[in-house]
């Protein structure tokens, strides 16, 4: 009984090896000219705002945020 176990168990190993997927990063798909954090979205008459705030923080600092945009 092992050995038929075993053999499942390494064909679905193989199997899954080919199925495999890489992700590239590509980049912020949104917004592609600042580096922004904590969206919040809203939608107003059809219109769909974003909210994101520009994190300034100095090393060491947990966060500063004197920058908030809306697009």
């Amino acid at each position: 009984m092992r050995i038929p176990i075993f053999l499942f168990s390494i064909l679905m190993a193989v199997s899954s090896y080919s199925q495999e997927k890489t992700f590239v990063l590509t980049g912020n798909p949104v917004v592609k000219d600042k580096f922004t954090a904590d969206p919040a979205t809203m939608v107003h008459d059809e219109t769909f705002y974003l909210y994101v705030g520009h994190d300034e923080a100095a090393e060491g600092q947990n966060f500063n945020m004197n920058e908030w945009l809306c697009y």
